[in-house]
């Protein structure tokens, strides 16, 4: 380049090279364990360490990463107790999946921040056969079943743990093991147990390190369950999903350490733990 009478050489690609470079950044998350206890309080959307709505919770995301902003937590007890999974009257028992539970946890998170509005979908090959897909945009969850659209819930701010969820926190723990969505529905699958071992029916050695999935449920001697400190349910709580070979039964997580079936218009009560996604920047 002719410049003022000089000539002037001028480096293109080194020149974006430079300036890709200088524009470049990355941002890292920290890391949460499995199973990490976290408080949180979701009135606030702020870590806490004391007050009525500093809420404890567990780490269930299993694959997270510092490349993750997100992490998706379980309460570690019952917020709520339902008198089903759906029991909504004159309807068929899972028509509108678990519109029960939510409609309860609508009522018990009405005051939580408007940014845990849920956007959620559950949808897999068990769900659609039983009772269709959950779909939850901006707090506002449907029913999708053979094309017809029905409107569960408003205002939705957490849901609950899925049966998949469980399935890949176990086999987390144990490659080898992990109890899976099309088990059986009439066995029962140990995850946390000092009798049984994890995602095997009743043989096998003992194995605490998930007994934080059945804390604060009724203590049963040797079962890895913890007592109850807050006065909720002491039995167990649901998952979203069904069975895979019964349209009126869903899974639970029951107070012996062990991933069972209810019906779905169980009529004893069973808990409801919310599960909430947080930005990691929440908890710094």
């Amino acid at each position: 380049v002719d410049y003022d009478g000089k000539t002037v050489s001028i480096d293109t690609e080194a020149s974006c090279s430079s300036s890709s470079n200088n524009n470049s950044s990355s941002t890292t998350y920290a890391v949460y364990t499995l199973g990490q206890l976290v408080q949180y309080d979701p009135v606030e959307n702020e870590k806490c360490t004391s007050g009525s709505t500093c809420y404890k919770w567990r780490v269930i995301t299993t694959d997270d990463t510092t490349a993750k902003d997100n992490i998706t937590l379980q309460m570690d007890h019952n917020l709520v107790n339902t008198c089903g999974w759906n029991t909504e009257p004159n309807e068929q028992r899972n028509t509108h999946g678990p519109k029960t539970v939510l409609k309860a946890l609508v009522t018990a998170t009405a005051d939580w921040d408007d940014s845990l509005l849920l956007n959620y979908t559950y949808d897999t090959s068990v769900a659609t056969r039983n009772y269709g897909v959950l779909a939850c945009t901006n707090g506002t969850c449907k029913m999708t079943k053979d094309n017809v659209d029905t409107q569960i819930a408003t205002n939705v701010k957490a849901r609950i743990i899925t049966g998949e969820e469980i399935a890949a926190i176990t086999k987390t723990k144990n490659s080898n093991l992990g109890w899976t969505l099309t088990s059986p529905r009439d066995d029962n699958y140990y995850f946390s147990n000092t009798a049984y071992e994890i995602g095997t029916n009743k043989d096998g050695t003992g194995d605490k390190d998930l007994s934080w999935l059945v804390e604060n449920t009724d203590s049963i001697a040797n079962s890895g369950a913890t007592a109850n400190a807050y006065g909720a349910n002491p039995i167990g709580y649901w998952t979203l999903s069904p069975t895979s070979n019964n349209n009126e039964t869903a899974w639970i997580v029951g107070r012996l350490g062990k991933f069972n079936w209810e019906r779905v218009d169980y009529s004893m009560s069973m808990g409801a733990r919310p599960v909430i996604t947080i930005a990691k920047s929440n908890l710094n």
